[in-house]
């Protein structure tokens, strides 16, 4: 009885390790009655199948051979569940489906519901922090405490996190301890993603799960993209609320606007459509394209406004710009600030170069310096230094303050204004270091006026200088009587006259020239008046051009000139041609001159050759500035200047009989030969 007995436990045990059907197999006999041959026949099998392998419908527990894929199984037959233990609990919980069979691996407590047909939890959990899973085809990868409950959702892992919605993903993280659940990352809206960190959330939780579809969270700690197709990639505490807006990263920032873009920074705000904020802290652009680059407490409320950088700077006029800086301001309608501070660019398509507290106030408007004001239309304003403004008063002018002068041409200029440049060639405009036109057609356009503030000015109020590489040479300047004076080295008033072609030579500066009808010669017998070439004319008229100027020469007609004088001259003598046609003249006692006299002589000569000696001319004989000489000397002088003339002609006369001479003896010595 008690073998029987035996027998019978150990049946009834192997008959436990079976499923219903297998359990048949031990009625060998087929009467419905387990017998002690069938017994001992299972015990004789159980220790074949633990030596030798599976014989028959069973496993062995060092691994069968032999088996059919299809055919042999482990597992149920029916609609039950079936369960893997480990030390006594389940480790693996198989849940048939109709769809998909629901696989539940991890701790015994993770749960999964009748509407999860597909689904998986891989692992994790333990008592009180189930993983859990109520969405078809999602899966759980493992991680302590996770719920999915949307459809096609994924938890890789991490610590409280959920999903809410269809096709969310979350990586892991999650909250950092068990008091803080608060801390764990959420996917409430379909197709969301947070890649990891805590505290994260894609999805509005709005209640819906498909008004914010596609928002991510890559990482970081207490994002949120709560909005279809916005993005957070990381930081803390970031939040992109518009549609498809994004934070890249930083702290606290908010891209709010419809396809807004925060770069990262700290409390930065990107407000409105299409906006941007790069960098920086405390950054807002607020109106639809705005942007702002960098920098600190700037703004761009104006649409399509830019603030590049600096701090505390708006640009609120649309399509306006603040480069850089501090406290700028543009809020004119395309205007711009390139940078300084406390600048102002307020009208239509202003601007403001840089510097400190300077405006361009009306449209087309420029300021630059410090504390230039570009206050009217189409104005330029540019300050130096000063502590004072310096403001435009009327439209279109063209402004500048600069003490310490403008150099154009020069880095050193030495006046107010000094333009410098090497130019040479004619006297086209195009060859001037300068050139002042006035284009206007109407009756009366003037060019160039010149003004000092006293009442009446004198020699020492210039209103022009002339100067040299050394010094001064002239100048226009006040007379002292309410007028000016034209003050230069040149002493007489000329005109351009044009040489005769009669073979006499080119006229030189200082010659006695004769007049026939408008041209001047050499020659002076049978003149209708007897002048003088000069050599530097304080003005000098009847320019015929730069192509006939080569064959015409300035004559003087009045004034002070330089004349060339053979033999000693005195004062108030009258200059009269020398008689030979070469340009030269000679001193005579005015009384005994009673025609072709070209000039009165201003000073005294010894020389006995050719000299140049001043004289005066466009006076009348009488003149008070001719000196009356006694009769006696003047004779003298005409007398030894006839001699002398004479002496020249003679030497002239011998010298040409020479050459006859000398032409003739080589005629006949060549005839002889």
């Amino acid at each position: 009885m008690k073998s029987n007995s035996l027998l019978w436990t150990f049946a009834l045990s192997f008959s436990l390790l079976f499923s219903s059907a297998q359990s048949e197999v031990l009625d060998a006999d087929g009467d419905g009655i387990v017998g002690p041959h069938e017994v001992l026949e299972l015990v004789r099998l159980w220790k074949q199948e633990a030596t030798t392998g599976v014989t028959g419908n069973s496993w062995s527990l060092t691994g069968n051979s032999g088996t059919t894929p299809g055919t042999n199984f482990l597992g149920t037959k029916d609609e039950e569940s079936l369960e893997v233990r480990v030390n006594g609990d389940r480790a693996l919980w198989i849940v048939p489906d109709a769809t998909s069979p629901i696989l539940v691996g991890g701790y015994s407590g993770n749960t999964v519901t009748s509407t999860s047909s597909g689904g998986t939890i891989a692992g994790g959990g333990e008592k009180g922090a189930e993983n859990s899973l109520d969405g078809s085809f999602g899966f759980l990868g493992g991680g302590w405490n996770n719920s999915a409950s949307g459809r096609y959702s994924v938890i890789a892992g991490g610590r409280g996190n959920s999903i809410e919605a269809d096709f969310g993903v979350i990586g892991g993280g999650g909250q950092l301890s068990d008091d803080r659940p608060d801390l764990a990352n959420r996917v409430t809206d379909d197709f969301g993603t947070v890649g990891g960190g805590s505290n994260n959330q894609a999805g509005d939780d709005a209640g819906t799960t498909d008004d914010a579809s596609h928002a991510t969270v890559s990482g970081g700690s207490s994002n949120e993209a709560s909005a279809a197709g916005a993005t957070v990639s990381g930081g803390i505490q970031n939040l992109a609320r518009g549609i498809s807006s994004a934070v890249s990263g930083g702290t606290s920032n908010l891209a709010s606007g419809r396809s807004s873009v925060v770069c990262g920074g700290t409390q930065n705000l990107a407000t409105a459509e299409y906006s941007i904020v790069a960098g920086g802290r405390y950054n807002v652009a607020s109106a639809i394209r705005g942007a702002v680059m960098r920098g600190s407490s700037n703004s761009a409320s104006g649409e399509n406004a830019f603030v590049g950088g600096g701090g505390s700077n708006i640009a609120s006029g649309d399509h306006s710009m603040v480069m850089g800086g501090v406290r700028n301001l543009a809020d004119g309608r395309q205007g711009a600030v390139v940078g300084g501070q406390d600048n102002i660019a307020s009208g239509f398509n202003s601007i403001v170069a840089g510097g400190v507290a300077n405006e361009a106030g009306d449209e087309y408007s420029f300021a630059a310096g410090h504390r230039a004001k570009s206050l009217h239309r189409g104005s330029f304003v540019w300050a130096d230094s000063a502590f004072s403004d310096f403001a435009s008063t009327d439209d279109n002018q063209f402004l500048v303050r600069a003490s310490g002068g403008v150099g154009l041409g020069t880095n050193n200029p030495v006046s107010q204004l000094h333009v410098a440049e090497s130019v040479s060639g004619g006297a086209g405009i195009g060859n001037h270091v300068a050139a002042i036109e006035n284009t206007a057609t109407g009756a009366s356009p003037d060019v160039l006026a010149l003004k000092v503030h006293v009442e009446t000015p004198d020699d020492t109020n210039n209103f022009i200088t002339f100067m040299n590489s050394t010094g001064n040479i002239g100048a226009v300047e006040g007379n002292g009587s309410g007028g000016v004076t034209f003050k230069t080295t040149g002493g007489d008033f000329a005109e351009y006259l044009p040489v005769l072609e009669d073979g006499a030579g080119a006229p030189q500066p200082g010659d006695l020239v004769g007049l026939f009808g408008d041209k001047v010669s050499r020659r002076t017998a049978n003149a209708h008046r007897v002048l003088i070439v000069s050599s530097a004319p304080a003005v000098l008229g009847n320019d015929p051009g730069d192509q006939e100027k080569s064959r015409s020469v300035p004559i003087a007609f009045i004034g002070q000139v330089e004349v060339r004088v053979l033999g000693p001259v005195h004062a108030g003598d009258a200059i009269v041609p020398s008689g030979r046609n070469d340009g030269r003249g000679v001193a005579i006692r005015p009384d005994f001159a009673t025609s072709s006299i070209a000039g009165y002589a201003i000073e005294d000569s010894s020389v006995e050759d050719v000299r140049l000696i001043r004289a005066i001319v466009g006076f009348p004989q009488e003149s008070p500035a001719v000196r009356q000489n006694d009769p006696k000397d003047n004779r003298i002088a005409i007398l030894e200047r006839q001699v002398e003339s004479m002496r020249e002609e003679l030497n002239a006369m011998k010298k040409q009989m020479m050459e006859m001479t000398r032409s003739r003896s080589e005629s006949l010595i060549l005839y002889r030969q």
